[in-house]
C-alpha cells in the first residue's frame, strides 16, 4: 500500500497592482471647454473685419443686417461648438453667447475697430441678439438628428449675403433748402456800396440789460 504525499496548497496567483485613472491634463481640459467661447470671438472679429465699410457701402458697420445678425451669429456659432462636446442647459445657451459677444466687443475695441460710445450705445442689442442665437441653436441641436454644420454656416453667412444683396442700404435721405429774399429800393450799385464802406455804419442802440452795441449800415 503505497502512501501518497500531501498536496502543498498552491500559491495565490500575484496580487496586480490597481491601475490609475487615466490623467487629464487641466491644461488641455480648459482649453477644449473655452474653445467653444473662442470660436464665437474669432466668428464676431471676422464679421466686424468685414463689416468695415463706410456709410452708405454695401458693408457699413452701423447696417441693421450687422448689428441684428452678426451677434446672432456668434451665439448660435457658440453653441453649436458647445453641443459638440457634450450637452448643455439652457442657461449656457443663452448666458454663454452673451459672453462670447461682450468678449467680441472688447477685442473690437483693442483693435481700435470701436469707440466707447459706440460699444456702450450697441452692446445691449449685442446681449440680447447673441442670446438668442445660443437658444434656438441649442433647440436645434436637441430637435433635429442630423447634422447641424449646415445650419450654423447658414447663420454666419447670412449677414454676408445679405450685404452683397444691397439689404439694408435703403436708407432715406432728406434734403432741406431754405430761401430768404429782401426787396430793397435802391440800385444795386448803392446797395454794395453800403455794406463794403464800414465807415457808414454806426452802432446801434439798445436800453436792454445785457445786450452790446451792434453795428448795422446807416442809409
Amino acid at each position: 500500500m503505497t502512501v501518497e504525499p500531501p498536496e502543498l496548497p498552491s500559491s495565490p496567483p500575484p496580487v496586480q497592482p490597481p491601475t490609475a485613472p487615466p490623467r487629464h491634463d487641466v491644461s488641455v481640459s480648459l482649453l477644449v471647454h473655452a474653445s467653444p467661447l473662442f470660436g464665437g470671438v474669432l466668428i464676431g472679429l471676422l464679421l466686424r473685419l468685414a463689416f468695415d465699410g463706410q456709410p452708405g457701402q454695401a458693408f457699413a458697420t452701423m447696417l441693421w443686417i450687422f448689428i441684428v445678425l452678426a451677434p446672432f451669429a456668434i451665439g448660435a456659432v457658440t453653441v453649436y461648438l458647445a453641443e459638440r462636446i457634450k450637452p448643455r442647459s439652457t442657461t449656457y445657451h443663452f448666458f454663454m453667447p452673451v459672453f462670447s459677444v461682450s468678449l467680441c466687443v472688447l477685442g473690437s475695441m483693442l483693435l481700435m475697430l470701436e469707440g466707447a460710445i459706440c460699444v456702450v450705445m450697441v452692446m445691449p442689442i449685442f446681449a440680447v441678439m447673441g442670446g438668442l442665437g445660443g437658444v434656438i441653436m441649442g433647440a436645434i441641436c436637441r430637435r433635429l438628428q442630423r447634422s447641424k454644420t449646415p445650419t450654423v454656416y447658414s447663420f454666419v453667412a447670412l449677414p454676408l449675403v445679405l450685404g452683397l444683396l444691397g439689404v439694408g442700404q435703403d436708407t432715406p435721405h432728406r434734403f432741406e433748402h431754405v430761401e430768404r429774399r429782401v426787396l430793397i429800393q435802391a440800385a444795386p450799385a448803392d446797395v454794395w456800396k453800403v455794406l463794403l464802406d464800414a465807415t457808414t455804419s454806426r452802432p446801434a442802440k439798445s436800453t436792454a440789460p445785457g445786450c452790446t452795441a451792434s453795428a448795422y449800415p446807416r442809409r
